[in-house]
């Protein structure tokens, strides 16, 4: 699968629809990279050509999970597919920012536990009297 750069999507408004068209197996099996799914979703926020592709790909992919008994009833509850579509969407939006921001939160941590640890060890070295201060 060929990938598209951000450079790429923002310098070129006649961007290839065909790179986001050969997405949409990826999307539908959870395979896009973080940085690939976010400039898809973008993409088909905006273009209603793909976002239909979309649409069609993802009701035959979800008829044929159902009819393999591959989706479960309780879990998928309506079979309203546009909306399950919605529904998909809207959950990888949200995993995808949820997992940015716990990258996030994550580096912030390790960044005061690496300044702390600096500071101990000045403090320890006897270049910076920090315990002097309190």
């Amino acid at each position: 699968m060929s990938r598209i750069t951000e450079k790429q999507y923002d310098a070129d408004a006649q961007i290839d629809h065909r790179e986001f068209l050969d997405m949409i197996p990826h999307y539908l099996a959870d395979d896009l990279r973080e940085k690939d799914l976010l400039l898809f979703l973008d993409h088909i926020k905006t273009c209603h050509a793909c976002y239909e592709e979309l649409e069609t790909a993802f009701m035959v992919d979800r008829t044929v999970r159902y009819l393999n008994d591959e989706l479960d009833d309780d879990a998928e509850g309506s079979y309203n597919l546009p909306e399950m579509m919605q529904n998909d969407i809207r959950n990888k939006t949200r995993e995808v920012y949820a997992r940015q921001n716990a990258g996030r939160i994550f580096k912030v941590i390790l960044l005061i536990t690496l300044l702390f640890a600096a500071v101990v060890l000045l403090d320890f070295l006897g270049i910076w009297n920090v315990t002097g201060l309190f």
